[in-house]
């Protein structure tokens, strides 16, 4: 009876949720049995049944049945696919686009009335692992010569690496999905530093945590992270603080906050070189051939001239711009097996034209709910994700999977006017 009564009342679904934003962070690949076991949980507290209470007036279904159609376009892909074991094995990798819509588009009283806390869980994780980052970056960068303890930050195989940068300090996390998880946990915590229901001292905590944040997105050099900074961070502030300080003190000051952002992102090596290109009013054109996603881009684009309309099916984009890669004598993306590195030109490869407009109507009603709802860390997120999809297949690898079904249903449920409950909170 007690198991049967904890099921009901949600408790084990929002263990598992817990358990999650927990692992996310840390290590993506613990993922899978904690998801399996909140998918179970959640069968056994709905009895295994969809009921109709569960679609009436609730957005977030109609986004679940929408993430369906998505999935469901991405299996009748493998029709096209030459390599069945390929588009099963991506088509496998993408369970979670059915797992989380599903636990999550109706996910039960106790997950919502404690989202706030999930979220900023999430946050804490994020941080303990940049902290973790920082402090494995030290140690690598520590050695003893002649009896002397010595910082020296570079490999001593690849002296042009330095730990503290990019993939070096990001290991085993992709740096372009470190900086996602960094940037939407910066803006759970400007929740939190803004709340005037919390005491000013248990914010403080709060306001330690931003700061390592922003020197984590320094020092990744994610130009994606960077360029959702400069919009983001800068947004949410605007919102912010709209109505409670005079306009033209705020109109004057967030010019002030981009520009200084560009300037601290400039002195960036990674990053300089895009800024001092421009600045410098060279042909953007010519900057823009030398980056490694230049031939990537233009391949893809000549594979999907010739599929169109539904694609070169699931599973075989990969073999497909690998084919192209060899056309146009570009080797280091036919040795390294690259992907499209940006998640609209891979959609166009796998599923064509058509999986490309179901694609855009999933993320259009995304935007529909946050503006409707006025949920603006919903908003930000919505943001941020386009951005990423700009520079990155984030869709192609597990860590971008689980966080973009994720958080595109557990954000749908922070509604403005929830209170925060938990640590450091009044």
């Amino acid at each position: 009876m007690n198991l049967r009564d904890s099921l009901i009342r949600g408790d084990l679904t929002f263990i598992s949720s817990l358990a999650v934003v927990i692992v996310l962070p840390v290590y993506v690949y613990f993922l899978p049995p904690v998801m399996i076991f909140w998918g179970v949980t959640w069968l056994l507290q709905n009895d295994f049944r969809l009921k109709k209470k569960m679609f009436l007036k609730n957005k977030a279904a109609t986004l679940f049945v929408l993430f369906i159609f998505m999935y469901l376009w991405q299996i009748s892909g493998l029709l096209l696919a030459d390599s069945l074991k390929s588009g099963f094995d991506v088509i496998f990798k993408r369970l979670s686009f059915m797992l989380f819509p599903l636990v999550l588009f109706y996910p039960g009283d106790m997950i919502l009335k404690n989202v706030r806390l999930i979220v900023r869980i999430f946050a804490i994780s994020t941080f303990i692992y940049v902290i973790y980052c920082f402090g494995n970056a030290l140690y690598e960068s520590m050695s003893i010569l002649d009896g002397k303890w010595r910082f020296v930050p570079y490999s001593l195989i690849f002296d042009y690496e330095n730990y503290f940068y990019g993939f070096r300090l990001s290991h085993p996390a992709h740096p372009s999905y470190l900086a996602m998880y960094i940037i939407i946990s910066a803006l759970i915590s400007f929740e939190y530093i803004f709340d005037n229901s919390i005491r000013f001292i248990k914010r403080v905590p709060w306001l330690i945590i931003l700061i390592v944040f922003f020197l984590a997105l320094y020092f990744l050099s994610s130009r994606a992270g960077t360029l959702a900074s400069l919009i983001l961070f800068p947004v949410y502030l605007l919102r912010k603080l709209y109505e409670k300080v005079p306009r033209w003190i705020l109109l004057g000051a967030l010019p002030v906050l981009i520009a200084s952002i560009i300037l601290i992102a400039g002195t960036n090596d990674r990053l300089s070189y895009t800024f001092e290109s421009i600045n410098s009013g060279k042909n953007i054109e010519k900057v823009f051939e030398k980056d490694v996603r230049y031939s990537i881009w233009k391949s893809s684009i000549s594979v999907i001239k010739k599929n169109i309309l539904t694609g070169v099916g699931t599973g075989d984009a990969s073999t497909e711009l690998k084919k192209e890669f060899k056309n146009l004598g570009y080797n280091y993306g036919y040795y390294n097996d690259l992907n499209a590195h940006n998640q609209y030109l891979e959609v166009l490869l796998e599923n064509g034209l058509i999986g490309l407009v179901i694609f855009l109507f999933v993320l259009g009603y995304m935007l529909f709910i946050a503006v409707s709802e006025k949920n603006l860390l919903y908003g930000l997120f919505i943001l941020m994700i386009l951005i990423s999809f700009s520079f990155e297949s984030v869709l192609n690898r597990l860590a971008g999977i689980t966080f973009f079904s994720l958080f595109s249903f557990l954000l749908v449920h922070i509604k403005p006017s929830m209170k925060i409950k938990g640590p450091f909170s009044s």
